[in-house]
């Protein structure tokens, strides 16, 4: 069993650069050598895109994620359409992910099953990922199912980490099969929103949803300050 609560992604996560590249029109070439050219511009630029990622303390930890951030990410690659969004999140699953705990194989990347519930709708709902047990423990199972995005909760569009963390117990599943899932998911149709962070995290913890997922007072006024804590 290990506890994960704390694991930061220190190699993924926000497309500093997005580079557009383009044919010379007074170019004359055959249409294969045109499709070819074409190839290795977007591969090139995809294997840039990743390459130039910027820290973000993405993680499966409730207590070190920021809105300001994975929003920021999912806006991005929003602006990429889904097939490239998708190459470069499968090309990122492949990084390896060193952080202050030693290094963790480039097959986990957790925080990815956070970023897909975010860019990508599911209609079916996502169900929870296959990471372990939420920290704090949730007791009623029916209490994640009002989330559709589970841990992730939107409130006013604004992604917020419900959860702690996750107690590792057993086999996990790698962020890449939540990559994996989106080729069949429709990504979100605008941008999320920039600003309003705080008024969103005051409504969140005031629902009833949030209420079913902490009833023990303590605990909610803990999950509560965490919430606030993730618009700041």
């Amino acid at each position: 069993m290990r506890f994960v609560n704390n694991v930061t992604c220190s190699c993924c996560a926000l497309i500093a650069v997005i580079v557009v590249s383009g044919c010379n029109s007074s170019e004359k070439h055959n249409d294969t050598s045109k499709s070819d050219s074409k190839q290795l511009d977007e591969n090139g630029t995809e294997k840039e895109e990743v390459a130039n990622l910027l820290t973000l303390p993405a993680s499966v930890s409730g207590y070190s994620y920021k809105c300001r951030d994975i929003v920021r990410v999912v806006n991005r690659l929003r602006h990429l359409g889904k097939e490239r969004a998708i190459r470069v999140l499968t090309l990122y699953a492949k990084c390896p992910e060193p952080n202050d705990r030693g290094k963790i194989s480039a097959e986990e990347h957790w925080e990815l099953h956070l970023l897909c519930r975010v860019l990508f709708e599911n209609p079916e709902g996502w169900g929870r990922p296959a990471i372990g047990g939420p920290d704090p423990e949730i007791s009623d199972e029916g209490a994640t199912k009002r989330f559709s995005s589970f841990p992730i909760a939107f409130s006013r569009r604004i992604p917020f980490l419900v959860v702690g963390g996750y107690i590792l117990g057993g086999m996990s599943s790698p962020g890449i099969d939540s990559v994996k899932r989106c080729s069949s998911l429709q990504m979100i149709g605008e941008d999320l929103p920039i600003d309003r962070y705080n008024e969103a995290a005051r409504e969140l913890v005031e629902t009833a949803d949030f209420r079913l997922l902490y009833p023990d007072a303590e605990t909610r006024r803990d999950m509560t300050k965490m919430i606030l804590n993730q618009a700041l």
